[in-house]
């Protein structure tokens, strides 16, 4: 009842494309004009987000991401700088906000033993020439103590770097909450 099959004789949806190869679909604008665009839309009676492929050239093509309440939410731009919240990202990750540009992580583990790692960011050297390839650099918040609910509980950020091997991070720095 209303349904179109590409490659299938009973669709289980409103389109449903099937191929034992590559299932694609292409949305295809040739226009180079400013403002030329090709997008899926979807819509729901609370809102709509679209996926757009859009730029005038090679050099400023982006994909964004974009709903009907805040505008344009992400961009990944030719070369694959990200922007969120940010239209013309200049570095590989670029987020702007208004009032609070926060990054999170989350440790999911409910139960949380002294030094669970809740989040780490490393640094990496791909450089092989001198057999230092490898992560160079962490930075990691870690749990002081069992999470037990007592004011006891507490956690750390440490900063490790590396000698001359890149294997073996040395803790050079550790910020406790006492």
């Amino acid at each position: 009842a209303g349904r179109v099959g590409i490659g299938s004789a009973i669709p289980d949806h409103a389109l449903d494309v099937n191929d034992t190869g590559l299932a694609r679909i292409r949305i295809r604008n040739d226009a180079t004009a400013s403002g030329s665009y090709a997008s899926l839309n979807l819509h729901t009676a609370k809102g709509n987000w679209s996926l757009y492929s859009e730029g005038t050239s090679s050099a400023n093509n982006y994909l964004k991401i974009w709903n009907n309440v805040d505008g344009s939410v992400f961009y990944i731009k030719e070369g694959g700088n990200i922007g969120i919240n940010e239209d013309s990202p200049d570095q590989i990750l670029h987020i702007t906000h208004g009032s609070s540009p926060t990054i999170r992580t989350t440790l999911s583990d409910t139960t949380v033993s002294q030094n669970d790692v809740f989040g780490a960011w490393e640094f990496e050297s791909l450089d092989s020439s001198t057999g230092s390839s490898g992560v160079i650099g962490k930075i990691d918040c870690i749990a002081g103590n069992t999470f037990d609910g007592t004011s006891t509980n507490g956690s750390a950020i440490r900063f490790h770097t590396s000698g001359t091997n890149s294997i073996s991070l040395t803790e050079r720095l550790r910020i406790t909450s006492d």
